[in-house]
């Protein structure tokens, strides 16, 4: 981590699994296609409740990416791939893979100081990513990216949420909204 601490931060894997049993979600979304939001959402859970353990370290990733997101769909294990742009809360966050710009939030492509919200929104856009036919590489994030997908209202309006490009307006809580998609999912 930047501070030189040792932290424990728990992934969501069983070691006994090989890695070869993971899958980004880049190679995922290529072999399947757009996912039902049922699959999302259990993928969806596990980068909230990794999130949630990071922050409560005191950390951000900044690289939640589709591409350093590998998850196990037998197992429905997550982990996170990439720490290399871990920075501590309220420092500024960098970019540190500008062929994935656009799912980084907005706070960090502007050099300011980040928050938890960064993490958050890299999350939502990595689940938009599954559920819709993504937008070509460099092209900007479509105003209404679920409108015609078909995912349920309910879901689209909690990443509309998290994907506001204001962080102060964003959700800041990963256990709070991993609860509060529970409750969306459980109507």
């Amino acid at each position: 981590f930047p501070d030189g601490k040792k932290r424990v931060i728990t992934v969501f894997a069983d070691p006994e699994e090989s890695a070869s049993h993971f899958h980004s979600l880049v190679d995922l979304k290529s072999l399947l296609g757009p996912l039902p939001p049922v699959h999302v959402a259990w993928i969806t859970n596990r980068m909230l409740e990794a999130a949630f353990y990071t922050h409560k370290a005191g950390v951000v990733n900044l690289g939640i990416t589709p591409s350093q997101v590998l998850v196990n769909p037998e197992f429905h294990f997550l982990q996170f791939s990439f720490w290399g742009g871990t920075s501590q809360i309220s420092e500024k966050g960098k970019i540190i893979d500008s062929s994935n710009q656009k799912y980084y939030a907005p706070e960090i492509l502007d050099g300011l100081p980040v928050s938890t919200s960064a993490d958050i929104y890299m999350i939502a856009r990595c689940a938009v990513f599954l559920l819709t036919k993504d937008p070509v590489p460099g092209e900007v994030l479509p105003s209404d990216p679920l409108g015609e997908s078909g995912v349920p209202r309910p879901i689209a309006k909690f990443l509309e949420a998290c994907l506001n490009k204001n962080p102060r307006i964003r959700p800041q809580d990963a256990g709070q909204l991993r609860e509060d998609f529970g409750t969306i999912l459980e109507r």
